[in-house]
């Protein structure tokens, strides 16, 4: 397991998101629902778990808060000219911003900043003047761009942690905070008027109708698989906390488009007894772009179980089925919930 897998969720939900897609502190802020201080204080809690013992012992907290927005790219033109100086200034903080570059190098889209070379007789050298009977030099050729970090380069379907299913954690939030603030289900059972399939296929899910102002807690992340293996489709789901509320969101991409006479549904399973818990129809079509996003409030027995089953089912159903029939996707979910 990579070191930034094993922060808390939030911390490395806000690491991925700005190094997988060039997100900045005040976006994150507005799709988050949270203060930008708190994504910015998130940020540094990641950034100071990654950080070898002792890498930044030297600096204050100030000093390695610079370094980390430094190397996030959430710096304007001045605090990154005077985070460049320090670092050409300064070994330790070399030495910190390195260790941290190390890190997270793997996990960026784009290439993160170059360390500047140290200072000479602390300060940086001054640049080299022309003779005077010389022509001046002609201007050094330009770089080449450094890869965009909005553009991630692609990957492969199979890595579950790549750009496609991080990006799916703001979705998989922002969808949740709809349903919820829309009045989406109780967090003690799901509903209990189940549509049918039929009834479900010809609902559209509607949003964004309303603010959100507290905290979303991620809690788990769940990668979903083929029961067969194979590269798709794939999944992930989260189980998140909002006001106390368990919810499992879910986004599948690569799964089949639904035929005239199938539709999609969400289980919690019991894998070693077989029975299952049925949360809820896909709300809609899943065409060619072969996706979807969906959510549930969990029920309180979600001890009980220990997957979250995507399953394909029959339109024809006129009631809520006791089983999945067709098991598309599957993962093992991680439950400590009592009462």
């Amino acid at each position: 397991m990579s070191a930034i897998e094993t922060l808390p969720p939030d911390q490395r939900a806000v690491l991925q998101l700005i190094l997988k897609q060039g997100r900045g502190y005040a976006d994150l802020s507005g799709l988050l629902r949270i203060d930008e201080a708190a994504v910015r204080a998130r940020a540094h809690a990641g950034l100071e778990a990654l950080a070898p013992a002792g890498a930044g012992a030297a600096l204050s907290d100030e000093r390695r808060a610079q370094i980390g927005d430094w190397l996030l790219g959430q710096q304007d033109d001045d605090a990154r000219a005077e985070t460049l100086q320090h670092l050409s200034d300064s070994r330790a903080a070399r030495r910190f911003a390195r260790a941290l570059h190390e890190q997270l190098a793997p996990f960026a889209s784009g290439a993160l900043p170059e360390l500047p070379a140290a200072a000479r007789n602390g300060a940086a050298p001054p640049p080299a003047e022309p003779k005077q009977d010389a022509p001046p030099p002609p201007p050094p050729p330009r770089p080449a761009p450094a890869p965009s970090r909005r553009a991630p380069e692609p990957r492969r379907s199979s890595k579950l942690g790549g750009a496609l299913l991080i990006a799916g954690v703001a979705v998989l939030i922002v969808v949740v905070l709809v349903i919820l603030i829309n009045g989406g289900g109780d967090d003690d059972e799901p509903t209990t008027s189940t549509p049918t399939a039929a009834q479900t296929q010809a609902t559209r899910t509607t949003a964004g109708r309303g603010a959100a102002t507290d905290d979303t807690t991620i809690l788990q992340q769940v990668n979903l698989r083929a029961p067969g293996g194979g590269e798709t489709p794939i999944g992930i789901a989260f189980i998140l906390l909002r006001d106390e509320r368990p919810v499992v969101a879910v986004q599948v991409e690569g799964i089949p488009a639904n035929g005239a006479d199938d539709v999609y549904a969400t289980w919690l399973r019991n894998a070693d007894t077989g029975s299952a818990r049925f949360l809820g129809y896909f709300p809609g079509q899943v065409g060619r772009d072969q996706r979807f996003t969906v959510s549930a409030p969990l029920p309180r027995d979600t001890a009980q179980f220990n997957q979250i089953v995507i399953s394909q089912e029959s339109i024809d159903a006129r009631e809520a089925p006791a089983r999945p029939a067709s098991i598309v996707l599957q993962g093992t979910i991680r439950v400590n919930r009592t009462g």
